[in-house]
């Protein structure tokens, strides 16, 4: 059975030994690249760990790996069950999956409670050459055509793993990175967008992916002058847009005053997409922010875009 996703542990996995001034050791290149090769050729990866996550996510960050794994988790404190709900949450079976970890006990008590999942000691002399294997084996052409970009940031790949579309989605650096700032901050001079385009407009309500120009955010003009930048640009490219909007009254927006810029920036993407008839809306699906089910909703309802069929997961603006 085709291995679908690579569930990795943290200390002696991804990271060597750690000093006593740090939580993580030194960041295992080579299997860092193999988890960039994965990604490239369709194999899903994400973490579950017992570890501390804010360090974990830094460290990643840091090394410009943390965008490449799916609903990670670092809570696991019952490893084995962990897994198990991890699985689960990617609508995978046992068989689908392989589980690196260098703890040999915590290996056998996922394969007891899951006798088909595939495991892999990663202390093992043979470990990398082992998933060199695996990545040969599972080798295949994967991006032939990006018909899709994905505008999401952070969340790109999330997004696109649960897309039944997602061998014809754009998860490069390029979409992953993109922000509405660089309309006017480093325009977007290189990047030829492909026939369809699916935006998260909530990522840019944010100060941080505004740099130098925060103060400006809520002055009028500065947002409306993006956006209508980006509407030309994405005409001029003869694409289709659907900008996906968070809801105002998402319970995890932490402010009063980013609730209310919510509202007033929606409306100005209303306004847009009356004036330009490529570009079309759908509001955030209407489920618990930030996990599993969320991205399901999303990606259904973007697959549903696409296809231009716009069914019952679909709320069009």
């Amino acid at each position: 059975m085709h291995v679908g996703l690579i569930i990795w542990d943290l200390e002696g996995t991804l990271f060597g030994a750690a000093p006593d001034t740090s939580p993580f050791g030194a960041l295992l290149e080579p299997r860092a690249t193999l988890i960039r090769a994965f990604n490239d050729y369709g194999i899903a990866s994400t973490i579950c760990a017992n570890s501390d996550g804010a360090a974990a996510r830094a460290r990643l960050n840091a090394a410009g790996l943390w965008d490449e794994f799916v609903l990670p988790r670092f809570d696991a404190t019952d490893d084995a069950e962990s897994v198990r709900q991890l699985i689960a949450e990617f609508d995978m079976v046992p068989g689908q999956v392989l589980l690196v970890d260098d703890d040999p006990q915590a290996l056998q008590r996922a394969r007891a409670l899951m006798p088909d999942i595939r495991i892999l000691n990663a202390a093992g002399e043979d470990a990398d050459a082992i998933l060199e294997a695996i990545l040969v084996a599972h080798r295949r052409p994967w991006q032939t055509r990006s018909d899709i970009a994905l505008l999401f940031g952070a969340q790109t790949r999330s997004i696109g793993q649960f897309s039944r579309l997602r061998h014809r989605i754009d998860f490069s650096a390029e979409a992953r990175q993109f922000s509405l700032a660089r309309m006017i901050a480093g325009p977007m001079v290189g990047m030829t967008f492909p026939p369809m385009i699916v935006y998260g407009a909530g990522l840019d309500y944010q100060d941080d992916r505004w740099p130098d120009l925060a103060n400006l955010l809520d002055c009028d003009g500065l947002l409306d002058a993006c956006i209508q930048q980006f509407c030309e640009r994405v005409a001029a490219d003869r694409a289709r847009m659907l900008v996906v909007l968070p809801s105002a009254g998402d319970l995890a927006i932490p402010t009063v005053h980013l609730r209310r810029r919510t509202i007033r920036f929606n409306a100005a993407w209303r306004d847009a997409a009356q004036l330009h008839a490529n570009i079309e809306l759908l509001d955030m699906p209407n489920v618990p922010a930030g996990g599993a089910v969320q991205l399901k909703c999303l990606a259904g309802a973007i697959d549903d875009w696409s296809d231009g069929q716009q069914g019952s997961r679909a709320k069009v603006a």
